[in-house]
């Protein structure tokens, strides 16, 4: 998002609740790379921008299972 200060990436694993996992700061693409993953387990992410005090709505959602 133009002029966002960075974004927050949120993760969830099957149906339970998603938990902020990052904050990426001062980026204009946000690139992650979830370290805590667990082979074979599948996770879902969603991403909100944020400057300052105000919040973007949240990204789509992408579900990936770590195979590594």
């Amino acid at each position: 998002i133009t002029g966002a200060d960075g974004y927050m990436v949120y993760r969830k694993t099957g149906s339970g609740d998603y938990k902020k996992i990052a904050t990426v700061k001062g980026v204009k693409k946000v690139k992650y790379t979830d370290k805590s993953a667990k082979k074979g387990k599948t996770y879902t992410y969603k991403v909100k921008a944020y400057k300052s005090k105000t919040y973007s709505a949240y990204s789509n959602t992408k579900t990936i299972t770590d195979k590594y």
